[in-house]
């Protein structure tokens, strides 16, 4: 396994306790992105990431910064 897939299965209980405190307050979680950097500019080289980054950000130019 992977150092950034391992970050990543670690961070998911964090992941978790948002869910539950969205869940709360009646609001709704819709996504999440945990990129794999140890030192600055690195996240550059996290291609999921930016990739997903990349998605959230055409998302909400084009949808006046809403999640559905």
């Amino acid at each position: 396994m992977r150092i950034g897939e391992l970050a990543k299965l670690k961070a998911l209980p964090l992941i978790a306790q948002f869910q539950y405190i969205l869940d709360f307050v009646g609001s709704s979680f819709e996504g999440y992105i945990i990129g794999d950097a140890n030192v600055p500019d690195e996240i550059s080289n996290d291609k999921e990431a930016l990739a997903k980054a990349k998605l959230y950000n055409e998302h909400f130019k084009n949808n006046n910064h809403e999640l559905v």
